[in-house]
C-alpha cells in the first residue's frame, strides 16, 4: 500500500479442538504471549479460565468462586487480571498456573459496568446513572483513584485509557466518547470536552470504537456512519479519514504497528494504511465474532478458532534485500551469495563492484543488513540464505576490531533463540523488534514460568547468562518437588542434586523451603546440607523447628551476628521471652518446661554460644532500679545457676552488689561471691580485699562525715590526705599493701591539686632524696601552674640537661642559661638564645655568655 509492504504470516494452526471464540471472553497477551479464555455468562462454567499458548496448546485452567466477569487482561509481567462486577474483592491477579497473587476491592465502586486493562493498570466505570470512573495504575501496589467525571453524566460508547508512560503530559488520561459526538478527556484534573481537532475537523457523529496506537501517539476512531478517523492523540491534527461504506460499525478496531489500522466485520478484515489505501482479507470461517485482534508494537495478532496469524509491515532490512530490482548493497551481497552457491562468476563481479565503489562501508553495512533481515524473517529457508549471504560478504570485509565477527556470532545466537521459541510446542511467536523490546532475560523468565526449563537452560548456556541459569535450575527443582507427589524423597533429592551440579554455587535455600512447604521435611533437610550461604541455611532450619541444627550451622559459620540471631530466636520462644523466668512446672506447662530444658542443654553443648549469650546480657544495663536491669541480672543468675558456672555467678554477684545502696546487702553479696570463687584463690583474695575496703570506707564515712564508699584504694588515700588525715591514710596504705612509690605519687598529686605547697615542700624534705625523685614534684607544680614552686625542685635535679629542659619548658631561660654556662655547653646556649627571642634582655645576656665561651 502506497510503496509500503505488508505481510500476513500464518503462525500456527490452533491445537485446541472445537473452541468457539464467539461465546468466550478472550484476552491475548502482547509479545507473543498467552491466551486466556473464559466462557461468557451464558455458558456453563462461566467462572473457569483456561490458559493456552499462542499455538493453542493447553497450559492450565483454574476457577474462581465468583460470577459476573467484566473483563480480563494481561500485565507486563504476564499475570492475568480478572475483573468481576461485584464481590468482597472485584479485581484479581493470577499467575499463569492459577495461583491468586493478589486481589483487591475498588471500594467506592459497588458494581463495575465495564473496564479497560493495560500492562500496569486498569480503568473501570461504575454501574448507575452517575457514571463514576476509577483507576488503578500499579497492580503491585494497587491504589484506587477516583477520576473527575464530566459534569453531565453519560454512558460512553467507547472508553480508552492513555497510560502515563504513553502520554506526553506524563499522567493517566481516559478518553470517553459521548453520544453527542464529542470526546471527553478525564483525569485527576478538570475534565475537558473536545469537539474538533485543532485543524478544525469537527466530530459530527459519535464515535463507537476508539483504539490507541502502541506508542500512544495516534488514535483511530470509527463513528456510527462507518468513517474511520486517524488523529493525533492530543487532537492537534487529523491524519486521515477513510469512509468504509459499511452500514454497521466494525466489531473491533486495532492498530497494526504504528502506521495502519485494522477494521473487523464478520468474515472480513480491512487494513487501512496511510493516505487512505487499504487491503481486505477474507475470513469465511470467522462468523459470529470469532476473530480477535491484539495490537503489537510492530504488527497485530489475528486470532481465530482455527489459526493464529501475524499481520505486520515488512521490516525495512527485508524490503531492502528482497524488493524487486533493488540496487542496494545488501541486495547485491545476497545475489552474489546465491550466485556463488551456483558457481556463477557473477558473484565475484558483484563483490568487486561493491569493493571498488569507493565507499568501503557499503560492504560492511550490507553484511549487517543481511544479519538484521535474517532476524526479522520467520521462514527458515530465508533465514539460512540471509545468514549465508552475511557470512559470504564478511569474508571480503576488513574486520580489524573484530566487530563484524562478534556481531555475526551474536546475531546467529539470536536467530537460534527466536527459531526455538517460535516452535509450535513452545508457542511464542516473537518478532525481532519484540525480542529487543522484551529482552533476553525476560524471555527466559517467561519460558521458566511456562515450565519450558530445558529450553530456558539451553538459552542461558548459549548466551552465557550464569545468573539466569541459576534461577532456571532453581525454578525447575521447585516445580519438580511440587509435582513429585508420593515419589521417594531420597531418590528425588539425589536427582535434584545431580542436576544442579552443572551450576556451582547455586542456592538450595528456596528449593529446600519449597520441599518443607510441601511437607517433605526430610528432603528439605538433606537439600539444605548443600546450601552455600549459612544465613539461608539457618533461617530455614529455624522455620523447620530444627533449632539445634540451626545453631550448629551458625557456630560452624563463625558469624557472630548469625549466632546471635539464632540465640534471640530461641530466647523469644522461652516462657516470658527470657532466661530470667524461673523454672517452669512440667505439670502446668510441659511445652515451656521442655523448651527451657532444651535451651540449657544446647548452651551446655556449645560453649561459644554461651559466651555470646553472656556478652549479650552483659551489654545491657544491670541497674536494679529499672525493670530491664533487674531482668538482666536475674537472667545471668539463672543462666549460671542452671549451668553450674560458679565463677561466672560470683562475678555477677559482685556486679550486682555495686547496685545495692544498703551497705549490709552489699557486704552480704560480696561474701556470697567470695564463697562462689572458692576454686580461684586470686578471685577469693580480691573479693575479700574489696569487702574489707568497703568496711574501711564505711568507717571513714562515719568518722569524717564525707562520702567514701565506692572509691578505689588510691582515691580513698587521696581523699584522706586532702582532708588532712594522713595518719589514717598511712594505716590504710599498710593494710592494703600499697607500694611506697605509688603512695608518694598520690601524696604529691593531692597536695599540688590542693595548692598546699608548704605540705609539698615538707614532704620533699622528709627524705634526703624522695623515692620517686623530684620530677613528679616538678610535674605536679607545672600541671597546677605553680612555676615558682617548680623552680625549687628543678634546682634539685642532678642532671644538667634535665635542668635546662625543665627551665626552658617553663620559660625560665635565664636560669637555663646559667646551668649551660656552668657546663660550658655552647650548643645549649645557642638553643636557649633561639628560644628567648621574646625576652630581649635575657637573650642579650645569653649571647654574652656565648661570646665569653668562644
Amino acid at each position: 500500500m502506497t510503496n509500503r509492504f505488508y505481510e500476513k504470516i500464518e503462525l500456527y494452526d490452533m491445537q485446541w479442538d472445537g473452541l468457539d471464540l464467539s461465546k468466550c471472553h478472550v484476552a491475548v497477551a502482547p509479545f507473543g504471549g498467552l491466551i486466556a479464555i473464559a466462557p461468557d455468562g451464558s455458558e456453563m462454567g462461566a467462572n473457569k479460565v483456561r490458559i493456552f499458548t499462542s499455538a493453542g496448546r493447553f497450559l492450565s485452567e483454574f476457577r474462581w468462586p465468583h460470577k459476573g466477569l467484566v473483563g480480563m487482561g494481561w500485565t507486563d509481567s504476564e499475570h492475568l487480571v480478572v475483573v468481576i462486577a461485584e464481590g468482597e474483592n472485584n479485581v484479581f491477579v493470577y499467575s499463569i498456573h492459577g495461583e491468586c497473587l493478589n486481589s483487591f476491592l475498588i471500594p467506592q465502586c459497588k458494581v463495575i459496568a465495564e473496564c479497560s486493562i493495560w500492562g500496569s493498570g486498569l480503568v473501570c466505570r461504575a454501574a448507575g446513572t452517575h457514571c463514576d470512573f476509577y483507576a488503578v495504575q500499579n497492580f503491585h501496589r494497587p491504589r484506587v483513584t477516583k477520576l473527575r467525571s464530566p459534569s453531565i453524566p453519560f454512558k460512553p460508547s467507547a472508553m480508552v485509557p492513555i497510560p502515563a508512560n504513553q502520554n506526553p503530559h506524563r499522567k493517566l488520561e481516559v478518553l470517553l466518547a459521548s453520544p453527542h459526538g464529542s470526546i471527553h478527556i478525564i483525569s485527576n484534573s478538570e475534565p475537558v470536552e473536545v469537539k474538533a481537532t485543532q485543524d478544525e475537523r469537527r466530530f459530527n457523529e459519535p464515535f463507537l470504537k476508539i483504539a490507541l496506537s502502541p506508542s500512544g501517539r495516534y488514535l483511530a476512531a470509527v463513528n456510527k456512519t462507518g468513517t474511520l478517523t486517524v488523529m493525533e492523540s492530543d487532537f492537534s491534527a487529523t491524519i486521515s479519514e477513510f469512509i468504509t461504506k459499511h452500514s454497521r460499525p466494525p466489531l473491533d478496531v486495532a492498530w497494526c504497528g504504528e502506521d495502519s489500522v485494522l477494521l473487523y466485520w464478520e468474515q472480513i478484515l480491512i487494513m487501512v494504511g496511510p493516505f487512505g489505501a487499504y487491503v481486505a482479507f477474507k475470513y469465511p470461517q470467522a462468523k459470529k465474532n470469532t476473530l480477535r485482534l491484539q495490537t503489537q508494537e510492530d504488527g497485530c495478532i489475528v486470532l481465530t478458532s482455527s489459526q493464529c496469524e501475524l499481520l505486520r509491515k515488512v521490516p525495512e532490512p527485508v524490503v531492502t534485500i528482497f524488493k524487486s530490482k533493488s540496487k542496494e548493497p545488501a541486495s547485491q551481497v545476497f545475489a552474489a551469495s546465491r550466485a556463488f552457491e551456483r558457481s556463477n562468476i557473477a558473484a565475484d563481479l558483484c563483490i568487486r563492484q561493491l569493493k571498488n565503489s569507493g565507499k568501503e562501508d557499503h560492504l560492511r553495512d550490507a553484511v549487517l543488513t543481511c544479519l538484521e533481515a535474517a532476524l526479522h524473517c520467520f521462514h527458515i529457508e530465508a533465514q539460512a540464505a540471509l545468514l549465508k549471504a552475511a557470512s559470504y560478504g564478511k569474508l571480503f570485509c576488513e574486520d580489524r576490531d573484530g566487530y563484524l565477527r562478534d556481531t555475526f556470532v551474536e546475531r546467529c545466537k539470536y536467530v537460534r533463540v527466536l527459531h526455538n521459541v517460535r516452535q509450535k510446542n513452545v508457542g511464542i511467536p516473537l518478532t525481532y523488534s519484540q525480542f529487543k523490546a522484551l529482552g533476553i532475560e525476560v524471555l527466559i523468565e517467561r519460558l521458566v514460568h511456562r515450565h519450558e526449563h530445558l529450553l530456558a537452560l539451553r538459552i542461558c548456556e548459549l548466551m552465557k547468562l550464569s545468573t539466569m541459569k541459576q534461577k532456571t535450575l532453581e525454578h525447575w527443582a521447585c516445580a519438580k518437588i511440587r509435582s513429585s507427589g508420593t515419589e521417594d524423597y531420597k531418590k528425588l533429592g539425589r536427582e535434584i542434586i545431580e542436576k544442579l551440579k552443572i551450576c556451582p554455587g547455586i542456592s538450595f535455600g528456596k528449593i529446600a523451603e519449597t520441599a518443607f512447604n510441601e511437607g517433605l521435611k526430610e528432603l528439605a533437610t538433606s537439600l539444605l546440607e548443600h546450601e552455600p550461604k549459612s544465613k539461608d541455611q539457618v533461617n530455614l532450619l529455624l522455620n523447620m523447628d530444627q533449632e539445634e541444627r540451626a545453631l550448629r550451622k551458625a557456630v560452624e559459620s563463625r558469624d557472630s551476628d548469625l549466632i546471635m540471631s539464632v540465640l534471640l530466636y530461641l530466647l523469644k520462644r522461652l516462657p516470658g521471652g527470657s532466661v530470667a523466668e524461673g523454672p517452669v512446672d512440667p505439670e502446668l506447662d510441659p511445652d515451656g518446661a521442655e523448651l527451657q530444658s532444651q535451651f540449657f542443654r544446647i548452651l551446655n553443648q556449645h560453649s561459644q554460644v554461651l559466651l555470646h549469650l553472656i556478652a549479650y546480657y552483659e551489654g545491657h544495663s544491670m541497674d536494679p532500679i529499672t525493670v530491664s536491669g533487674r531482668r538482666t541480672v536475674e537472667a545471668l543468675k539463672r543462666l549460671f545457676y542452671e549451668l553450674k558456672l560458679e565463677a561466672e555467678a560470683a562475678r555477677t554477684k559482685v556486679i550486682e552488689s555495686y547496685f545495692k545502696h544498703e551497705w549490709k546487702q552489699r557486704i552480704r553479696m560480696m561474701e556470697i561471691a567470695q564463697d562462689l570463687f572458692k576454686a580461684n584463690p586470686f578471685a577469693v583474695a580480691a573479693t575479700k580485699a574489696q569487702t574489707r575496703l568497703l568496711q574501711v570506707q564505711r568507717k571513714c564515712q562515719i568518722d569524717f562525715k564525707k562520702p567514701f564508699i565506692d572509691l578505689s584504694v588510691n582515691q580513698t588515700l587521696a581523699k584522706l590526705i586532702r582532708l588532712g588525715h594522713t595518719d589514717r591514710a598511712s594505716r590504710i596504705r599498710k593494710e592494703f599493701a600499697v607500694p611506697e612509690k605509688r603512695y608518694w605519687h598520690i601524696q604529691v598529686q593531692t597536695l599540688a591539686k590542693e595548692k598546699d605547697f608548704n605540705g609539698l615542700n615538707q614532704l620533699a624534705q622528709s627524705r634526703r632524696t624522695p623515692p620517686i625523685g623530684f620530677e613528679p614534684f616538678i610535674e605536679a607544680c607545672v600541671e597546677n601552674e605553680a612555676y615558682t614552686e617548680a623552680v625549687k625542685y628543678i634546682s634539685k635535679l642532678s642532671v644538667a640537661n634535665e635542668k635546662m629542659e625543665w627551665f626552658c619548658s617553663i620559660h625560665c631561660y635565664g636560669e637555663a642559661a646559667e646551668v649551660a654556662h656552668g657546663e660550658r655547653n655552647v650548643e645549649a646556649l645557642r638553643y636557649i638564645s633561639s628560644r628567648a627571642k621574646a625576652k630581649p634582655m635575657v637573650k642579650a645576656r645569653v649571647d654574652e655568655m656565648i661570646k665569653d665561651l668562644m
